[in-house]
């Protein structure tokens, strides 16, 4: 059995954007589906909206190989205040394009400094407790750069995440940022999925959320009204995850969100689209049928008679009545040889 986790870099910064520029630091991997991975030979990024595969800005580089690894400083004075996303993605020698890794960041005009980094840590599956996890060696700083090298010989078979987190000179840990991986020697049916649940900001254990109401089965489609009229204005996430037949939970997937005592209305969601693993580019993906309006919850059967067996992702974004397509959400899913016989996924 053989993982490999690449690119849990981090560029962990301290979360606002108040000067003329970010400075990222990368780690690359573009990885074939042969025995061989292709060398890198481009990069580029861009800001909030995808202007194509090739239209982006790009980032001088060093092709030595599969893994690049680079520190580039990118303006942002031309960037309103707010959120924005910030996505790069690289080109093989063979002329492919991989998928943009895109950061959300925060920009204002008037912030208090915040204290530098001092240290950092990371952990797989359960949180420890902040302060309790694997130490990883940074250099104290208003950014901390760094590639950690992390073993997982010891992991069962199966999904797990890894999570790393940071500590400010004050003393105060910051929220953990984690990235889900699938261990495996064979592939075989997954159990059905019998119960779901949510939590925000904290995780109180495995079983110990509040429970969502779910009809037990393969593939789970609800929809739930979540309260938040508890939580204080700033930065929250909110946490689900399942259990099966097994009864062993999930990993817990996680988005996070804002709370604001004073906002402006938001146009309503017109249109939607989806694509398998390549983004075509906005507004050129399959459309899925919608009813406008500020909420859409839908569900949509989406064929994948045409995808290969093996990993792939399902993106899905939309459009408001402004014209402006939002940035996609995206899940992975695995095609295995033994359910050749499926014929589509059920998105909602």
């Amino acid at each position: 059995m053989q993982s490999t986790v690449h690119g849990q870099q981090s560029t962990v910064d301290r979360g606002l954007s108040t000067v003329g520029c970010i400075y990222y630091f990368f780690l690359l991997t573009l990885i074939s589906s042969s025995s061989f991975a292709q060398n890198i030979v481009r990069a580029e990024y861009f800001f909030d909206t995808d202007p194509g595969i090739g239209n982006g800005t790009s980032i001088t580089l060093t092709p030595t190989g599969g893994d690049i690894t680079f520190t580039s400083s990118i303006p942002t004075l031309s960037l309103s205040s707010g959120f924005h996303q910030l996505a790069i993605r690289v080109k093989a020698n063979g002329g492919s394009w991989s998928e943009f890794e895109s950061r959300g960041f925060y920009i204002t005009t008037s912030t208090t400094d915040v204290a530098n980094l001092s240290a950092a840590e990371y952990f797989l599956d359960t949180d420890p407790g902040q302060g309790n996890g694997t130490v990883i060696p940074i250099t104290s700083g208003a950014t901390a750069n760094f590639v950690v090298s992390v073993p997982t010989t010891s992991l069962s078979n199966g999904f797990h995440f890894l999570a790393i987190r940071t500590k400010d000179l004050n003393g105060k840990w910051g929220v953990f940022e984690s990235r889900g991986f699938y261990i495996s020697t064979a592939t075989a049916n997954a159990s059905d999925i019998i119960a779901a649940e949510y939590f925000f900001d904290t995780d109180p254990g495995n079983g110990n959320g509040t429970s969502i109401p779910v009809t037990p089965g393969a593939v789970v489609n609800f929809t739930a009204s979540l309260p938040a009229t508890g939580l204080p204005s700033g930065f929250h996430f909110l946490a689900m995850r399942t259990k099966g037949s097994d009864g062993r939970w999930g990993v817990f997937e996680s988005r996070g969100f804002y709370i604001s005592s004073s906002t402006t209305n938001v146009p309503n969601v017109a249109a939607a689209e989806y694509f398998f693993d390549t983004d075509p580019g906005v507004g050129n993906g399959l459309p899925i049928s919608i009813t406008a309006g500020p909420n859409i919850n839908f569900t949509a059967s989406l064929p994948i008679t045409g995808l290969p067996t093996g990993f792939h992702f399902l993106a899905i974004r939309t459009k408001d009545l402004n014209g402006k397509w939002g940035e996609f959400e995206s899940r992975g899913f695995y095609i295995s040889p033994i359910a050749a016989n499926s014929s589509d996924i059920v998105a909602a």
